[in-house]
């Protein structure tokens, strides 16, 4: 009977547990390439500076991708940045002013040449 309980409390708490951490996951993700952006929104801004070393990108864990722009040039047109977060999956997680869905797999950052951000859900 003590198993069974173990068992039942064990099979509710476990996937809450999952889905905070995924949840915790993207949040984070989305936190470091908005922190990129807004670098980049600098560098595109007043020319100074160097793109940002975003590091590796791990198919599991994610990681933040520059894929267009972010480069030290006044004439910059802008840049892109790609957040990805693996494996994980979670609904209503905030980026500006939208919010993903569990069918959400990346973020895509844009900062316009006059440094506006945005941001935007892919699935």
């Amino acid at each position: 009977m003590v198993t069974l309980a173990v068992f039942v409390v064990f099979a509710a708490v476990v996937p809450r547990y999952l889905g905070v951490r995924d949840a915790a996951l993207m949040t984070t993700m989305i936190n470091q390439g908005m922190g990129f952006a807004q670098a980049c929104a600098i560098i595109t801004s007043t020319g100074l500076g160097d793109r940002p070393a975003t590091g590796p990108v791990n198919s599991l864990r994610g990681g933040v991708i520059i894929t267009q722009g972010c480069l030290p040039q006044r004439q910059n047109i802008g840049s892109t940045l790609e957040v990805n977060w693996g494996l994980a999956r979670a609904d209503q997680i905030r980026c500006l002013d939208k919010l993903s869905t569990l069918e959400s797999v990346k973020a895509i950052i844009t900062v316009s040449s006059d440094g506006k951000i945005s941001c935007n859900f892919l699935s």
